[in-house]
């Protein structure tokens, strides 16, 4: 899937967005994100899956990747 837009992001997920996605995967803005890869779910769930279980940046990329598993056409998982 590709060029799922997300609205309504917090301060808080864009930043961890900023941090765990490489340039080109994804273009931001201070509220919505526009993903530019192939299963924007598994690739979220690849980078999510290094850092502790709660806390940022785990938590601001868990609440994205419900949005993107909303908004998927597919409704992957």
């Amino acid at each position: 899937m590709t060029g799922i837009k997300i609205n309504k992001l917090t301060a808080m997920n864009v930043r961890a967005l900023e941090e765990v996605m490489e340039p080109g995967e994804v273009t931001l803005t201070a509220t919505t994100a526009t993903f530019h890869v192939r299963d924007a779910g598994r690739v979220l769930s690849e980078r999510m899956a290094p850092f502790p279980s709660q806390g940022h940046p785990r938590a601001s990329l868990h609440a994205v990747l419900r949005k993107v598993l909303a908004a998927s056409p597919t409704g992957e998982k």
